[in-house]
């Protein structure tokens, strides 16, 4: 699994460290990595010793490992609307 929050990590699934609008993921990284995260995935430089993955963009790369693992599901929908009714069709 891909995770973007420490406390809802399970052993072995990869913690994604992206920045927000108020902190930070990569603050994150120990704890996510004490619960089992196999590997953080950051822009961020992190202490020694904890399994990371640098990366140039952490969202984008969050993007592309949902889709590689998802199976791009957003491809099947279609969006239907007019100014105030939307309908989504899979």
């Amino acid at each position: 699994m891909l995770v973007a929050r420490s406390a809802r990590i399970v052993p072995g699934e990869a913690f994604f460290a992206r920045a927000g609008s108020q902190v930070d993921g990569s603050a994150y990284a120990a704890d996510a990595v004490k619960r089992g995260a196999a590997v953080v995935v950051t822009e961020e430089e992190l202490p020694a010793g904890l399994p990371v993955l640098r990366v140039a963009d952490a969202a984008e790369a969050l993007r592309a490992a949902a889709d590689a693992w998802y199976g791009r599901p957003q491809d099947g929908l279609h969006l239907f609307g007019s100014h105030d009714e939307v309908a989504i069709h899979g």
